[in-house]
């Protein structure tokens, strides 16, 4: 018979002569898991999870997609994965899962990956939807129940971090000698042009930089450019000095 869905927490609670482990224990990600118990009674296409998390360059996730009845005829379910910000967030394998007469009860898996960009565009959440087809009228859309929900949440989280690298913080020059070298360079791949400049802070006439200020592109972001300083040779005896060389980004 048809009956109302039901919600129940199984409660996890441990007890050990150990009292770290005992009733104060803590357990993660939380002692409630939440049981979503259907009837079977109603043609409904069931997904193992209401949410999903996966990160650019690292882990997928993956939930299934099963049939709560058996249908007449062949069942479709279609799975989209909505844009974030206007671009593809994650992606989806496979993008639709077919069901029969014969495996409707055999849930199948779908795999949620990040798509790896070098931009640090942030973390999203985007909707994945799934859409039942079928000769079947109990299981076309419109007339068949999605249960918890007919999207899956998907959590994207960004590795990327918008940050100017240098591969010095400390350097030391001398006057008459030779001059010492640091490399920048971008972490992340910009959307438009990074100029990093350079300046000393102190008395600028005791060093010569080689240039004042290097330029970043889309293309080049990831290329290291040098940057060098000198000692100002000037045939007095003068104090030892130190200096700041202060890094500043602009971008367009």
């Amino acid at each position: 018979r048809e009956e109302a869905l039901g919600d129940y927490l199984l409660r996890h609670s441990a007890t050990s002569s150990d009292a770290k482990y005992d009733s104060s224990a803590t357990i993660l990600p939380a002692k409630d898991v939440v049981l979503h118990v259907y009837d079977d009674d109603y043609p409904s296409v069931v997904m193992s999870k209401s949410d999903v998390g996966v990160t650019e360059g690292g882990a997928t996730d993956t939930y299934t997609v099963v049939l709560s009845s058996q249908p007449s005829a062949g069942v479709s379910v279609g799975v989209v994965v909505a844009n974030g910000g206007g671009v593809v967030q994650a992606t989806v394998s496979p993008t639709s899962v077919s069901f029969t007469r014969f495996n409707w009860h055999i849930p199948q898996t779908v795999t949620v990956t990040a798509t790896n960009d070098d931009i640090d565009d942030g973390d999203f959440s985007v909707a994945i939807t799934q859409t039942a087809s079928s000769d079947d009228s109990d299981y076309a859309d419109g007339t068949v129940r999605y249960l918890p929900a007919q999207t899956v949440t998907c959590a994207v989280y960004d590795d990327d971090h918008a940050v100017v690298a240098l591969t010095a913080s400390d350097i030391a020059v001398v006057e008459g000698g030779s001059s010492q070298s640091w490399d920048v360079v971008l972490a992340s791949e910009p959307t438009s042009s990074v100029t990093v400049a350079v300046a000393v802070v102190g008395n600028a006439s005791q060093v010569l930089l080689d240039k004042a200020s290097v330029t970043f592109s889309t293309g080049n972001w990831d290329t290291a450019q040098t940057i060098t300083v000198t000692a100002q040779h000037d045939h007095r005896e003068e104090a030892l000095g130190d200096y700041l060389l202060r890094h500043s980004a602009t971008s367009s």
